[in-house]
């Protein structure tokens, strides 16, 4: 209760700092708004309005995806795995097309949902149009009603939507490019460090947010290097303050490149659970078993960066599920540079 205690007061200072000063997470520029509290999350922002009674307003802004060019695909994609995947919903309307007081166009839509624990709710995903990419905004409420009394509020979290630029000059490794790439070539284009992460949703009690600093996570990363060996550090933690478990994966071997078939063969791999002090509570060794990708870079122009798509004929314990990519179907996508911060150092044994 203390720590809860203290992650509100955290929540709300960080409400007036935001206050003060304009920020953004990719296209979407927002300002925190009197009454609004505010939790920055490293995929996400979340801010929540509490009103009179049960009343309350929970906005979520995820991070900028490609697009894929087709606007009823990407809300289709976006409506299943930010809806879907966390809410029982049911609806045969399809999304409206609307724009924002600034003139930004976005696609909307709602529905009645009860989430995993049998709570009932009322959900809307609005997906803005940033050119090459898309960014949503997930808005929950009580009621249809009660969400209708904060459309004009929370909208007025979001200033500006920024367009994508393309960039002038693309990097030179191009899907096609690497697919064809062998030997030093190829290994300069996988080599460095590749990431992916992704956070849990809110949690909810009878109809009422009750954990304002509910920000799981589930991170991991790659590092390849020029001597043909990598490593790879996982992490993940369910968000709730009252748990006091982490777990870790911990991987290293070799890897070799042939064409476009990527296989890594790890001589190290374990799996840890650990307390918020790093005290181990139990470990696993994990299989030695070796991996093998169809693996390409694509450059997506919305988000300016190269990823690394790993193709797979099945998910792993290490990489965990497949990407939710319309575009590459079965892979894991993982995006460039180092810049994932981990809890606990990696495994040295």
């Amino acid at each position: 209760m203390r720590s809860l205690f203290i992650t509100i007061l955290f929540c709300a200072y960080a409400s007036i700092l935001s206050a003060q000063i304009p920020d953004s997470l990719d296209n979407l520029v927002y300002k925190v708004n009197a009454g609004w509290k505010y939790l920055p999350n490293e995929t996400y922002r979340q801010f929540t309005f509490t009103g009179k009674g049960n009343s309350f307003c929970v906005v979520t802004i995820y991070q900028a995806r490609p697009s894929s060019g087709n606007k009823n695909v990407d809300f289709n994609s976006e409506w299943t795995e930010r809806v879907e995947n966390n809410f029982t919903v049911f609806t045969l309307a399809a999304p409206k097309q609307l724009k924002s007081k600034s003139g930004s166009t976005f696609q909307r839509l709602g529905a009645k949902a009860v989430d995993k624990q049998g709570n009932n709710f009322y959900v809307q995903l609005n997906v803005f149009d940033c050119n090459t990419a898309i960014q949503s905004v997930l808005v929950i409420s009580a009621t249809q009603k009660q969400l209708q009394q904060y459309d004009s509020s929370w909208q007025g979290l979001i200033t500006r939507v920024k367009k994508d630029r393309i960039a002038p000059n693309p990097p030179s490794v191009s899907t096609s490019a690497a697919t064809s790439s062998t030997g030093s070539t190829a290994r300069s284009a996988i080599n460095g460090s590749w990431h992916k992460s992704s956070s849990s949703p809110s949690a909810y009690t009878n109809g009422v947010l009750t954990n304002l600093a509910y920000s799981g996570y589930t991170k991991g990363e790659y590092n390849f290097n020029n001597d043909g060996t990598y490593t790879f550090q996982g992490e993940s933690w369910s968000g709730n303050f009252n748990s006091n478990e982490y777990r870790l994966l911990d991987e290293k071997g070799t890897f070799t490149l042939s064409g476009n078939q990527l296989s890594v063969v790890p001589t190290n791999a374990l799996y840890r659970e650990v307390d918020r002090d790093g005290k181990l509570k139990r470990s696993e060794k994990l299989s030695l078993a070796k991996r093998t990708y169809t693996w390409k870079t694509h450059y997506y122009e919305g988000l300016n960066e190269t990823a690394l798509v790993l193709a797979a004929g099945k998910e792993n314990q290490i990489d965990g599920g497949f990407s939710s990519s319309e575009a590459f179907p079965k892979s894991f996508i993982y995006s460039p540079g180092k810049k994932l911060e981990f809890r606990f150092l990696p495994y040295k044994p």
